[in-house]
């Protein structure tokens, strides 16, 4: 959802009230940024899934080693639940910073043609 959403729009978006000769250090910001979140997103999530994995197990269990099969599956689905709603909490908060913040001039299609250079 997250890829079909902002991926896709981002450049739209990011380039739309950017001089044309500034359009390429503009790209490559919005690559640089779109890279960095593709890295540390995973990450994250990852880290939250372990941490709460381990600290369900860890105040269930009064030792490691016998921990049952049923108290360990409890667990990986309180990791993900855990990472799910974090994962849900950051996309909203992504979804209403873009509402926000992102204001985009409508021109109209014949207005952006009559502009349009020359070629």
């Amino acid at each position: 959802m997250g890829v079909g959403l902002f991926f896709l729009a981002g450049p739209n978006v990011a380039l739309s009230g950017v001089d044309p000769h500034d359009a390429g250090v503009a790209s490559a910001a919005l690559n640089t940024s779109q890279q960095i979140g593709a890295a540390l997103g995973p990450a994250l999530l990852n880290t939250l899934y372990i941490s709460a994995v381990t600290g369900y197990l860890a105040s269930r269990s009064p030792a490691a080693d016998k921990t049952s099969r049923a108290l360990q599956l409890e667990g990986f689905l309180h990791g993900y639940r855990i990472a799910f709603i974090v994962a849900g909490a950051l996309m909203a908060a992504a979804v209403l910073a873009l509402t926000l913040l992102v204001k985009t001039p409508k021109t109209p299609a014949a207005e952006a043609q009559s502009s349009a250079p020359a070629i």
